[in-house]
């Protein structure tokens, strides 16, 4: 898959699993295999949580867990809207 591709698939995936519960990043072996998205190295992983971070969509709760903030939940909106007319 290409990595534009790859990543924001990665990144709604992450904002839909912050919506459930905080993201802890020891918990995500396999979570994107089971998404379909092969491939993903930790490094990637992470870049994807701090890219998140930085866009004001995730907050940091400790160094390796991660919670969805009121503007990650309105982003997460808008694209399950656009999915559906997709």
């Amino acid at each position: 898959m290409h990595g534009d591709f790859k990543y924001n698939l990665m990144r709604i995936n992450l904002l839909k699993l912050g919506e459930e519960r905080n993201i802890k990043l020891n918990d995500l072996d396999n979570f994107f295999l089971d998404k379909g998205i092969s491939d993903v190295s930790d490094k990637e992983i992470k870049d994807q949580l701090d890219h998140l971070t930085r866009e004001d969509y995730l907050s940091n709760v400790s160094e390796n867990e991660y919670k969805l903030t009121d503007e990650g939940k309105k982003e997460l909106d808008d694209v399950k809207t656009a999915i559906k007319k997709f």
